[in-house]
Formats: C-alpha cells, sequence, structure tokens
C-alpha cells in the first residue's frame, strides 16, 4: 500500500510512561539529575506531592525519600570516581537507593522499614566466562521496580546475562564484538501525519541487520504497521528531519494501519492528533525504552528471548545488568581479569562508563513520572 497524501506531519515524541514529557536543549548528565532531583529533596511541599496518605504518612515517606536521594548521590560520586568495572559497585549501590526513593510512590509497605532484597540473585557457572551466567529473579526490589514500571508482575524467570546486555544500545558495538543473543534496542524516529480529516503514526525503525520478522517485536509491527518502501517516497527524510548522510537501506519506513479522527457534531471529521501521537506506547508498551542521549523519539526493545512475551525494559536489562557486574567485582572478579578475560573486561569497562548515566537519568524519570528527552541541537537536521 502506498503512503497516504500527507497534507501535514511532526514529530512526535513518545514516552515510555505514555505521559507527561520535560525537554531540555542540552545534553544529558549527571549534573542536570541531580539538579532534578534535588528540586524534591530541597521542596518538602513538592516532594509529598508525589505520595498519597495523611499529612503525617506523606511526611513519613518524605523524610526516607530524602535520605535515599542523599545516599545515593554519595554512592554516585564514588563510582564516578572509581576507574573501571569497579565502579559497578557503588553505581549499584547508588541506583539500588533511587530505586527504593522511586517504590515508596507505589510500594511503600515493601520499603518503608522493611529490608527487602534486592530481588535477583547471580546463578554463575563454574567457569570465568559470562556466556552461562543468569539472573534469578524473586520478589525483591527489582520484581517491585519490574510491577510500577511495567504495570504486571514480574514472573518468577531465569534471565540469561548476555541476553540483558545484548538489549542495551550503548554497547551495541562491545555486543556485536563479544557475540550477542539478541538484537539490541532499535532506535526508533516518529512522526505524526495527517490530511483534512485523520491522523496516524508513521515510523523510522533503525536496524543493522534488519529486523528478522519471525522477532515477537517484529510480528507486533507489521499486525499495527504496513511497510512503505522508501522509493515510493523519496522525501522521507524530511518527514522525520533526518540528515542525508543517515544509510537509507539502515532504515524501515512504516505507516500505522489504523488513522484516527475526531467527530464533529455537524460538520467532517477532524484528525486525532493526540490518538496517533499515543499510538506506539499504546501497541508497544514496556518495549518503548527512554532514548537517552540518542536522537530518536524512543527505543524499541525486542523480547528477552526469540521464544517467550517476555518484555524486559530497556531501562530494567541496564539495571539487572549493573547488579550482575556488581556481583562479579564482590563474588567473582577474576571474571573481568583483563590478562585472562579481555573481551569481557573490555566490555564491563565500557558498560560502566556508556551506562551509568542513562541508568541515572531513568532513575530520575521513574521518581518525577515524567519522561526527560535531551535535544541539545534543537533539531536533527
Amino acid at each position: 500500500m502506498p503512503l497516504r497524501p500527507i497534507t501535514r506531519f511532526f514529530s512526535s515524541l513518545v514516552s515510555p510512561f505514555n505521559g507527561d514529557v520535560i525537554q531540555f536543549r542540552e545534553a544529558p548528565s549527571d549534573k542536570l539529575a541531580w539538579m532534578q532531583l534535588r528540586q524534591l529533596t530541597d521542596d518538602p511541599e513538592q516532594a509529598m506531592a508525589l505520595f498519597s496518605g495523611s499529612r503525617a504518612e506523606r511526611n513519613s515517606l518524605y523524610k526516607e525519600f530524602r535520605n535515599y536521594v542523599r545516599q545515593a548521590r554519595i554512592y554516585w560520586t564514588v563510582g564516578s570516581r572509581t576507574e573501571g568495572s569497579a565502579a559497578a559497585l557503588p553505581y549499584y549501590y547508588s541506583a539500588l537507593n533511587l530505586a527504593k526513593a522511586e517504590l515508596l510512590k507505589t510500594h511503600a509497605s515493601v520499603v518503608l522499614n522493611q529490608f527487602p532484597h534486592h530481588g535477583l540473585r547471580l546463578r554463575a557457572t563454574s567457569t570465568s566466562s559470562i556466556r552461562g551466567d543468569r539472573l534469578a529473579t524473586q520478589r525483591g526490589v527489582f520484581s517491585f521496580l519490574y510491577e510500577k514500571r511495567v504495570g504486571s508482575q514480574l514472573p518468577r524467570s531465569s534471565l540469561r546475562v548476555v541476553n540483558l546486555l545484548s538489549l542495551i544500545s550503548e554497547i551495541g558495538h562491545e555486543m556485536a564484538e563479544f557475540g550477542r543473543s539478541r538484537p539490541s534496542a532499535l532506535p526508533v524516529l516518529h512522526t505524526v501525519a495527517s490530511d483534512p480529516h485523520s491522523a496516524w503514526s508513521l515510523l523510522l525503525v533503525e536496524s543493522f541487520p534488519p529486523l528478522d520478522p519471525r522477532e515477537p517485536i517484529a510480528r507486533t509491527i507489521s499486525r499495527n504497521y504496513e511497510q512503505i518502501a522508501l522509493t515510493d517516497f523519496p522525501q522521507w527524510r524530511e518527514l522525520f528531519a533526518v540528515s542525508s548522510r543517515t544509510v537509507g537501506n539502515w532504515v524501515t519506513l512504516y505507516q500505522s494501519k489504523q488513522v484516527f479522527t475526531l467527530a464533529s457534531a455537524g460538520g467532517p471529521a477532524q484528525p486525532d492528533f493526540g490518538a496517533a501521537a499515543r499510538f506506539p506506547g499504546d501497541i508497544f508498551g514496556a518495549a518503548v525504552g527512554s532514548p537517552v542521549g540518542r536522537q530518536c523519539e524512543f527505543l524499541l526493545v525486542p523480547t528477552l528471548t526469540k521464544t517467550t512475551p517476555l518484555v524486559m525494559p530497556v531501562s530494567l536489562a541496564r539495571y539487572a545488568s549493573l547488579f550482575y557486574l556488581s556481583s562479579l567485582v564482590r563474588y567473582k572478579p577474576s571474571s573481568l581479569d583483563p590478562q585472562s578475560q579481555g573481551k569481557q573486561a573490555w566490555l564491563f569497562d565500557s558498560f560502566v562508563s556508556e551506562c551509568a548515566l542513562a541508568l541515572l537519568t531513568e532513575a530520575t524519570d521513574g521518581i518525577t513520572g515524567k519522561t526527560t528527552f535531551f535535544e541539545p541541537h534543537q533539531y536533527r537536521l
């Protein structure tokens, strides 16, 4: 089917929360994230608005919240001053404290004055290779965080570590060198287009190599979108504000099968821009990831395995991978030996360097309930 005639179009951000967004005309930074959190810790009224209950109950939650964030910042500072993969240990405790601060909003009964388990347990093989290692899930901070962010309970699972690492786009090059087991999270550009009567969603999906059509996420796309040949619409770069440097055979153009209209009493139907803008979040759900530091509207996350429907949000794939690396630092440093395990050591040094800021930014978003987008150059073109 050809691309529908378009009279109007605009880029549209897609939030993992399908809610409010905050846009900054600067690059992501830890300074900016901590300033956002200080708005809450330094202003009791603003922080207590995050919580429900009586004023006394909310004040008690605010006290715990303030101190979780305080501890998280101390651990973050230590991590930022630690060299290589060893930084995973303080960074993980920073992430753990921020996770507890986030859970005070929805799971206060399992956090407040409690000692919740990490929610993950290392199942390592007897070798120094990580390829057979797994993480067992159980009730604890990680599973509660999954419930909060996804809206459903995490089943008891055995998560293959290499699968988790493969999803993380910041280390896509490193995992390609190491040997990935799953596709990386895909950068997606999103535009809402319309004619005088209806609106619809357009996706430009970047994938190299192309996404296997048997992948569950590919089947979700094909159920809801139809592929448009780039040659059928030579002006596709203008639709998505894409530079001519983008290689065409790395991207695929889709238009939603569904169109969205608003009925008008006594007049013609009007385009429903809001419904078209929300459509990717509605159909992809937890597979929508925040594009921290990436010039796209969202990340699209493949399922954790090719044969099961379990979606692990990329934010939680980073969190679980950080827990795993911190466990190696504590209990199995031979797996990080640059002499005998050079490729693994290189991979995890890069993971700590590349992923820490995304973890911090997504924790901040989880606490505020708003997705932060960064556009330091204001426009892609």
